[in-house]
């Protein structure tokens, strides 16, 4: 019973892109919603086109922009995504 519960934790996690949540009511008219820079400049794993992209694409279809940042997170780089509130998520 002990190897098996160990065995167990060694999975990692996948994610499913196919996976497409349905928002009947979203929060923000689509593109119209606040802009949601994600920040990739880490090498993370986590990125919009990897095993956050299920997140980023539920995330649209409640309205919000969302756009990956590959630049370190600083004032400019906000007053420079202000005016990208329209731009199509890259997701």
């Amino acid at each position: 019973m002990l190897f098996y519960w160990m065995s167990n934790g060694i999975a990692q996690q996948v994610t499913d892109e196919n996976f497409n949540y349905l928002v009947s009511l979203p929060m923000y008219k689509i593109g119209k919603g606040p802009l949601i820079l994600f920040d990739e400049v880490h090498n993370n794993a986590s990125t919009l086109k990897g095993s956050y992209s299920t997140f980023g694409k539920l995330l649209l279809s409640d309205g919000y922009n969302v756009i990956s940042s590959k630049e370190k997170v600083s004032l400019e780089l906000l007053k420079k995504n202000k005016d990208l509130r329209n731009r199509e998520c890259n997701v």
